[in-house]
């Protein structure tokens, strides 16, 4: 669970990483160790909600960034380090999202949480990737050789991130396997209900929803079988449920980021307001991106809080839109994974009603 940190006597710190050299990067070695949650470093908050989810009690997290800017520019700052140095455990997204992470552990000074080493985590392993670029080149922008990094907006990839947060806690506290097991799966289980409604889940299952789901053929799944005479959609709950009614729904967005949320809830990128990632708005693609918007009746313009969310209410203006912010993070501790989603899917849904 999450607590305030606590002053620590600056000596202790000092010691305890010269013990961990002498030792190597071990699981909990000592008796005393059993007595105190593991330490958890994240590098963004939807991590550290993730981390709680399937931690519980066993486990102290802390993130290194709140969410409120970009998470490719976090500044690698003594203090961040501070808070790595005593990390058991560390979770970073990985696919090149937070390049700043490598200098943050090589100033830990903290061996367990070096990459390959039991203490590290990264949690984009085994997603199936979108927006792989064949060709390498700084003529693209600022891309990501993994493909698109914003992973956590499709639910089946937050279960994906879990696993690996669960195996890592796993490796550095087997003591605890079978509370992150139990856990875990009572996790999957939530996530599919938000994402599925129960009475989706009652009559397919979750293992047929979430292959049809990762096939990409869920959406014609719903709306070509019928149950009682209805489609199987009409009898989606959740999320998916909020999102039904709006899917086809075209949008623009600033960056480049929402394409698994799109591939989630069967929306559809239209453009970007940037032209190429990273690559800040220009009057000639702007004039380009608004004629095609209109072509295809966009309406929506989605703006994360880090971006400049006047240029997207201008753009929306111009093609008789609505511009929405569109958080990243969820305000923790306060708020959890499930309920950045919970928001994004209002917010989406209030703005396709809205723009009809």
């Amino acid at each position: 669970m999450h607590k305030p940190v606590r002053t620590r006597n600056p000596i202790l710190p000092i010691a305890a990483s010269a013990l961990v050299v002498a030792l190597g990067a071990s699981p909990r070695s000592s008796a005393a160790d059993e007595n105190r949650r593991l330490e958890v470093v994240c590098t963004l908050p939807h991590l550290a909600s993730l981390t709680e989810q399937i931690g519980g009690e066993r486990v102290h997290v802390e993130t290194l960034s709140d969410g409120r800017i970009d998470p490719h520019f976090v500044v690698p700052t003594p203090g961040l380090m501070a808070r790595a140095s005593k990390a058991d455990l560390f979770v970073e997204v990985g696919a090149s999202l937070e390049l700043w992470t490598e200098r943050v552990i090589d100033g830990a000074r903290n061996p367990r949480i070096r990459v390959g080493q039991p203490g590290h985590v990264y949690a984009y392993e085994g997603v199936r990737m979108i927006e792989v670029p064949k060709v390498m080149s700084r003529a693209g922008g600022d891309v990501h050789p993994q493909g698109n990094p914003h992973i956590w907006f499709d639910p089946y990839n937050a279960i994906v991130m879990a696993r690996n947060i669960a195996a890592g806690l796993q490796r550095v506290d087997p003591a605890g396997e079978s509370d992150y097991k139990a856990r875990l799966a009572a996790f999957e289980q939530r996530v599919a209900e938000a994402y599925f409604g129960p009475e989706l889940l009652r009559l397919l299952g979750p293992e047929l929803l979430w292959r049809l789901q990762r096939s990409g053929k869920l959406r014609g799944f719903l709306e070509k079988r019928r149950y009682k005479g209805k489609p199987l959609g009409a009898y989606a709950g959740g999320w998916l449920g909020r999102m039904w009614p709006h899917r086809g729904t075209p949008f623009v967005s600033y960056h480049r980021m929402w394409g698994y949320f799109a591939r989630a809830f069967f929306v559809e990128q239209a453009g970007q307001l940037e032209p190429k990632p990273g690559i800040p708005p220009t009057p000639g693609h702007l004039a380009d991106l608004e004629a095609s918007a209109r072509a295809r009746g966009v309406r929506i313009v989605l703006c994360a809080p880090y971006y400049d969310l006047a240029k997207a209410r201008a753009f929306a203006k111009r093609i008789g839109g609505r511009a929405v912010e569109f958080p990243t993070e969820p305000h923790w501790p306060e708020q959890s994974w499930f309920d950045l989603l919970d928001t994004l899917t209002k917010r989406f849904a209030e703005a396709a009603e809205t723009a009809r």
